[in-house]
């Protein structure tokens, strides 16, 4: 093999170099242009395209760039991009984002974000960031972080993070926070704390702390301590998930289907029909029932290609609540009572 490296200052050589060896592997492409003077790239194909010095390109579609020392890269579509030294990243729409060293990142869109080492991550709109190492994320909109070692995170609007390891978050707005490990949050405004493990929160007077393990410490905050609830007895486990009950004692909850009414483990639930398990088990692990969740979003968590949902009922008593994870329970015998949307509403009007 010949490997080979081809240094380009303007469009006319980048676009020269992508002509000639766009489908070389063996080839570097390397943007050293003179700050200021953008060059664009639609495609590297399985070239390789280096920035380096203080390089700016605008990359799009499928094209992934490399970016060193202190050069600016502005991505979209579907492109793919490695930041390394003091570089700058913009990312767009569905671009993807590693980011290391003193590197920085500012996306939006749908954009993802993975950041290492000191990296700098600024994420809007649905961007979801995995901050790791001594990295620093700031969030807002709806986006999703998740961050790990000794990362920083402030979380502001309706985002939402997950902290592990010693990870430090504040957070603002509407963000909720689910803090595990040795995690450390500062939480203001109206922001909702889920604190686990031996996890340190801060909170102001109107910020709401559910506490899910006695190793947490919390100074301030509305405490709402969870972590000694029974969680395996049925009527604590409706009123702690919101399920819906009704006047005769049963429980409302969602089944999600593929087109035939069958379950994810083909188990077929006619409409207006009961369904019985024939591996029943008594107790409250997984398997041996049929199961089912408090709300369509939980059901789909558990079969994410599903077409239907349905709405079951099983008689309060009969009920056998599966703890951990997101919210499930069993029973021996569910009654069919209706399909509703994928999002839970009625179909048609009815009830």
């Amino acid at each position: 093999m010949t490997y080979q490296t081809i240094t380009v200052r303007t469009q006319a050589d980048l676009d020269a170099a992508l002509a000639a060896h766009s489908d070389d592997p063996q080839t570097t492409i390397l943007i050293n242009s003179p700050a200021g003077v953008w060059l664009k790239i639609g495609s590297s194909c399985s070239a390789v395209v280096r920035a380096y010095g203080s390089a700016t390109v605008a990359a799009y579609d499928t094209v992934t760039v490399e970016a060193y020392d202190s050069s600016t890269v502005r991505a979209s579509g579907s492109a793919v991009v490695r930041a390394y030294g003091s570089a700058t990243v913009a990312a767009y729409d569905t671009v993807t984002v590693e980011a290391y060293d003193s590197s920085t990142v500012r996306a939006s869109g749908s954009a993802t974000v993975w950041a290492y080492g000191s990296a700098t991550v600024a994420a809007y709109d649905t961007v979801t960031v995995r901050a790791n190492g001594s990295a620093a994320a700031w969030a807002y909109d709806v986006a999703t972080v998740r961050a790990y070692d000794t990362a920083t995170v402030r979380a502001y609007d309706s985002t939402t993070v997950r902290a592990y390891d010693s990870a430090t978050v504040e957070a603002y707005g509407s963000a909720t926070v689910r803090a595990h490990g040795s995690a450390t949050v500062r939480a203001y405004d109206t922001s909702t704390v889920q604190a686990y493990d031996s996890a340190t929160v801060q909170a102001s007077r109107f910020v709401a702390v559910h506490l899910h393990s006695a190793r947490v410490t919390i100074t301030g905050g509305v405490v709402i301590a969870v972590h000694d609830l029974d969680l395996v007895d049925p009527q604590t486990w409706v009123e702690y998930t919101g399920a819906e009950t009704t006047d005769d004692g049963h429980v409302i909850l969602y089944k999600a289907v593929d087109n035939d009414l069958h379950s994810h483990r083909l188990t077929q639930y006619p409409l207006g029909g009961d369904v019985s398990a024939p591996d029943w088990r008594d107790d409250n692990d997984r398997g041996g029932g049929l199961h089912a969740s408090p709300h369509p979003h939980q059901a789909l968590t558990y079969y994410r290609d599903a077409k239907r949902m349905l709405r079951v009922t099983v008689p309060l008593a009969d009920l056998r609540p599966i703890p951990g994870g997101i919210a499930k329970a069993k029973a021996r015998t569910v009654h069919v009572l209706d399909e509703v949307t994928l999002d839970g509403d009625p179909i048609g009007g009815a009830a």
